[in-house]
């Protein structure tokens, strides 16, 4: 088994994307697979209270996935799990294995409430390990509840990760997390942890005295960054997302990109987004059905390059998992 720390530094940015020699040997005789995630959770509406009417607009993301075989992975908080018309529709799917149900940390708005000294404090791993433990159980628990599935993969609310927190996610029965961003830069408002020296894309076992398979988000640096092997600018580097000037090339160039080097790239957005009363990026109903067009043209692409998608449960049935492990 090959392990990295957390906070890995590799120096050689162009040659070690990935390091797994057993993983790169199977790779090279094997398709590429996309998980494509979702951050299922509140309308992100600063100042108002906890609400989830953007959830109402999954259904219209849903029949799109179905037609092109997509198979998400919802990251839900838990306002999302109590919000009764998201369950009842999304359950189906979930019976068929159609889609996945992840956990996502929300450590505000997530029971057992607990009152930090410094009230701007809002990432997970700001929290004592106690209290993430605490809340991390109940919202594992209420997935199990709510879905008769308990979840395998995880990702941390505004990416606040650390080390501390994989022995937790181990005890209760996680394999997967997908909380780091490669790269980027921090701590800032939107992201808790520093991981702009943390550069592999593959998927990677990390961890000291205990460990989980890491299939972080993927974030390619730009040119400048490789040549210069440190962060420019956040606006130069490409998220695997979609921002009001995405294009179908620049979703292309990810794929181009990693196809060959990486078995799994992972695409991501937040629910909020499929509304545009509640997407900070398109405002209005022309926006929101442009970027669903976008969504329709890049799934196609997908068909046409054989890339499968697949969840971080069909995962933990691959040769691309095993191989971490061995």
């Amino acid at each position: 088994m090959v392990r990295l720390g957390l906070f890995c530094v590799i120096n050689d940015v162009f040659a070690n994307y990935y390091d797994n020699t057993p993983l790169k040997q199977l790779f090279e005789k094997k398709s590429m697979h996309i998980v494509v995630t979702i951050d299922t959770e509140w309308d992100r509406v600063s100042g108002s209270a906890i609400n989830t009417n953007n959830l109402e607009q999954i259904p219209r993301f849903q029949r799109l996935c179905s037609s092109y075989n997509i198979k998400p992975v919802y990251f839900c908080s838990y306002e999302a799990i109590q919000n009764d018309r998201f369950v009842e529709y999304i359950t189906p799917f979930v019976n068929r294995k159609e889609v996945e149900i992840g956990a996502h940390l929300h450590p505000w708005s997530n029971p057992p409430y607990h009152t930090l000294d410094d009230q701007s404090k809002t990432f997970p791993h700001q929290y004592p390990i106690d209290v993430f433990h605490q809340k991390m159980e109940l919202l594992t628990k209420t997935i199990l509840n709510r879905f008769n599935r308990a979840p395998i993969s995880y990702r941390a609310g505004k990416f606040g990760f650390v080390n501390e927190h994989i022995e937790v996610l181990n005890k209760l029965g996680y394999k997967i997390d997908s909380s780091i961003t490669p790269f980027v830069p921090g701590p800032d408002i939107d992201r808790g942890v520093n991981f702009e020296f943390y550069k592999q894309l593959a998927p990677a076992v990390i961890g000291d005295s205990s460990f989980i398979v890491e299939i972080p988000i993927t974030i390619l640096p730009t040119m400048s960054q490789r040549i210069f092997n440190r962060i420019i600018v956040d606006s130069l580097r490409r998220w695997f997302r979609i921002y009001p000037k995405t294009k179908l090339t620049d979703l292309n160039k990810i794929i181009n990109f990693a196809n060959g080097k990486i078995p799994v790239v992972v695409f991501m957005m937040h629910s909020n987004e499929f509304d545009h009363k509640y997407n900070p990026y398109f405002q209005d109903e022309n926006s929101v059905d442009n970027m669903f067009l976008l969504l329709e043209s890049f799934f196609k692409k997908l068909i046409e390059l054989n890339i499968t998608s697949v969840t971080f449960n069909d995962l933990l049935k691959t040769e691309v998992y095993e191989s971490l492990l061995e």
